[in-house]
């Protein structure tokens, strides 16, 4: 797992270019990261702080 939101989407931006039907599923240490990694392709965005357990 990588601790870093800039690393993160520029993973998932790289991710899709070379297989846009792969499903990405990636975290965002920060809220207002999650829509950019949305926006660049992923699937589903996980935020931690965000996270409940049940």
């Amino acid at each position: 797992m990588i601790d870093n939101d800039a690393d993160n989407l520029y993973i998932t931006v790289t991710a899709k270019a070379l297989n846009p039907k792969a499903r990405i599923i990636t975290r965002a240490g920060q809220s207002r990261y999650a829509q950019a990694m949305r926006n660049s392709g992923a699937d589903e965005v996980i935020v931690p702080e965000y996270e409940v357990e049940s």
